[in-house]
């Protein structure tokens, strides 16, 4: 009879445990969807034509806008200063603690290069998004090749205008 009592009490004891566990709440996963602002330092420049690295701006405007749904992401990065910055097409998955890798492409007119983001990795910190990227130009017929490594700095998520 002592067992019987014992087992009940050691059950009960296990689901209250289970039943307060289950209500706690999770804290939320920083998520990645929606309009993002900030600049872009370039960190690393290797060009065909040793004057291209000097004519880049060594901070560019970036924008960002993801869609995520579940553990994929995709969206648009536009980077550059004036009135035609590279708008790159991304898509990806977020990985292990929360981070983010994407690639992506811009393709210019015919008979002339395309731009590639090759490698993109992030994180949301404190509501900020940081990490790095690069880019690589092809340079297209008869053009020259350029590789572009950035650093994300106050990227932020926007307000949604209406």
């Amino acid at each position: 009879m002592m067992k019987r009592i014992i087992w009940a009490v050691l059950l009960a004891a296990s689901i209250s445990a289970c039943n307060r566990s289950s209500m706690a709440p999770t804290p939320a996963e920083p998520t990645f969807s929606g309009p993002w602002s900030g600049t872009a330092h370039i960190i690393y420049c290797r060009a065909d034509d040793f004057r291209s690295c000097s004519r880049n701006p060594t901070v560019q405007e970036i924008e960002v806008l993801f869609t995520e749904v579940d553990s994929t992401v995709t969206g648009e990065v536009r980077l550059g200063n004036g009135e035609e910055p590279l708008r790159f097409e991304v898509s990806g998955e977020i990985g292990q603690a929360g981070k983010l890798s994407l690639t992506g492409r811009v393709d210019r007119p015919p008979m002339s290069h395309s731009d590639l983001i090759v490698s993109w990795e992030s994180r949301v910190v404190s509501g900020v998004m940081e990490g790095t990227f690069a880019t690589w130009n092809n340079g297209g017929i008869g053009g020259m090749t350029r590789d572009l490594r950035f650093e994300l700095s106050g990227v932020r998520r926007r307000a949604v205008r209406r």
